[in-house]
């Protein structure tokens, strides 16, 4: 994967720079269940939250505005 490709899927959300666990799964190719799931079973590696958050409601409404090509893209 080319790092201009990279480059443009990460995001700042809250003030941090982050990367969408869809882009995440993509990159690495599996689904986005199957890279949840691993986390979820290796959560002690991945402590803090700076490391993973969930948007509110109300960020996601901001973001599919903001990003309505990307999102509508593969829908």
């Amino acid at each position: 994967m080319e790092l201009q490709t990279i480059q443009n899927k990460i995001y700042t959300i809250r003030g941090m720079k982050v990367m969408l666990d869809r882009d995440l799964a993509e990159m690495y190719g599996v689904e986005t269940r199957v890279l949840k799931q691993s986390v979820r079973r290796n959560i002690e590696r991945f402590e803090g939250d700076d490391f993973m958050f969930e948007l509110t409601p109300d960020e996601v409404k901001e973001f599919s505005r903001s990003q309505i090509v990307i999102l509508n893209k593969g829908r």
